[in-house]
């Protein structure tokens, strides 16, 4: 065969392993994003997203408008899409693994009880009366301060104020949204006391039939580089998930 020939032959092979392995990727990554999505908790976190807002009575278009943008069939695929961009870092590898520990798995499973607002309310009187030991308390505030919890419950419940408002007037100039943000950030500072309270207050909850044990083994991998990187990460897809709904959702009709 002329080795021309003997080229185009070797060029088309090489293409058609291309092909190959391109189609043989994406299976992958979908087992990938769907493996992180499930293990972490982070599919239930989605789907409980709407439950905070069963109260909400739809009496308006931004409320309306707020309930459709937590709707789980909307969300999840943007936060996928959103993981999926991240698949190459090595790190998720080393997550994987993280999530397929049996520790990972019973502290999330805990995780992803659930928590009824009156069941926490009671809890947290009831320590009050029985306060939580010492040790327990510590481990989870520096679970706490590991994860900025806290503080990014603290930026949620703002981001929410500044949802809704952007959603009630979807023609608000740059000026206007850019004062609200400022008014928002004014308030951060004597709201994150409370929510801090807050935060502890439900992870006394959420890990009770934790063993001391288990939270001292669970609490380092959230204060190691790998454990700060997952947990900001997980953050921002939320956020990002819910910039886009209300983006989406704001556009004036």
């Amino acid at each position: 065969m002329p080795t021309r020939h003997l080229i185009i032959v070797a060029l088309l092979a090489q293409l058609l392993a291309a092909c190959a392995a391109h189609v043989s990727e994406a299976p992958d990554a979908d087992a990938t994003v769907n493996e992180i999505l499930e293990s972490s908790g982070l599919r239930w976190e989605i789907r409980q997203a709407p439950l905070f807002f069963r109260n909400m009575k739809a009496d308006n278009p931004a409320k309306k408008a707020m309930l459709d943008s937590t709707r789980p069939e909307i969300v999840e695929p943007i936060v996928a899409t959103e993981l999926r961009k991240h698949l190459s870092d090595e790190r998720i590898g080393q997550l994987r693994e993280w999530l397929r520990l049996p520790l990972t798995k019973r502290m999330i499973a805990l995780e992803t009880l659930g928590q009824d607002a009156m069941e926490l309310s009671r809890f947290g009187e009831e320590l009050k009366k029985h306060p939580a030991a010492p040790k327990r308390v510590a481990l989870l505030t520096r679970l706490d301060h590991a994860t900025r919890m806290s503080e990014k419950k603290t930026d949620e419940s703002l981001q929410f104020g500044l949802r809704l408002g952007r959603l009630e007037q979807p023609n608000a100039t740059a000026a206007e949204l850019a004062e609200a943000k400022k008014y928002a950030a004014s308030m951060r500072p004597a709201m994150v006391e409370g929510v801090t309270n807050k935060v502890l207050i439900g992870n006394l909850h959420t890990y009770r039939y934790a063993s001391e044990e288990d939270l001292e083994k669970y609490v380092p991998f959230y204060e190691s580089p790998l454990g700060h990187w997952w947990s900001d990460l997980r953050h921002n897809l939320l956020l990002t998930a819910a910039q886009k709904t209300t983006q989406h959702f704001a556009r004036p009709k």
